[in-house]
């Protein structure tokens, strides 16, 4: 983007699971080293090929520490690289899926974040199989509420976005 332009993303990435056992869930559990190695994969494709964009909306994250431990390593690994850091702010509420994996988002430092909420977590439906009713979005979408910042001579940008990843 230019200085007088915002970017927002969306990134999958595709069943990213940490070193932590989830009873609770069927997640495989990655090597110290497996999960070192994603995580500094994923920090490349946001700082190298995404730059870093105001806003980044993620599917497959297994949970909030996924989504922390990525935005630490992003601000770790741009330092290293002389970069500007990004100090991403990860949001994640957790789904229904089966699986474990949630939509999230990471923002930058300079956006202002009004809101985070998934949208209808609870909500069921009758299945035409069953009979009974089930919940219709395992994976529920988030909605974002957001200003992003910029610079002097542009005025704020308030940003509604939406993280999908419907099954």
């Amino acid at each position: 983007p230019t200085a007088i332009e915002y970017q927002v993303a969306s990134m999958n990435l595709q069943r990213f699971f940490d070193t932590v056992n989830d009873p609770a869930t069927d997640d495989p559990v990655l090597t110290a080293a497996a999960y070192s190695n994603r995580l500094t994969k994923a920090s490349l494709i946001v700082r190298d090929y995404l730059h870093a964009p105001d806003i980044i909306g993620v599917q497959e994250a297994e949970n909030l520490t996924v989504l922390q431990d990525l935005a630490a390593r992003i601000d770790a690994d741009a330092a290293t690289a002389g970069q500007p850091l990004p100090g991403y702010v990860a949001h994640l509420l957790e789904g229904n899926d089966i699986g474990g994996i949630d939509v999230g988002l990471l923002t930058r430092a300079d956006v202002t974040v009004h809101s985070v909420d998934q949208w209808r977590p609870d909500e069921t439906y009758i299945s035409p199989r069953s009979g009974m009713p089930e919940l219709l979005n395992d994976r529920p979408s988030l909605i974002l509420d957001a200003t992003i910042q910029g610079p002097a001579y542009r005025l704020p940008a308030h940003v509604f976005v939406v993280v999908n990843h419907l099954r």
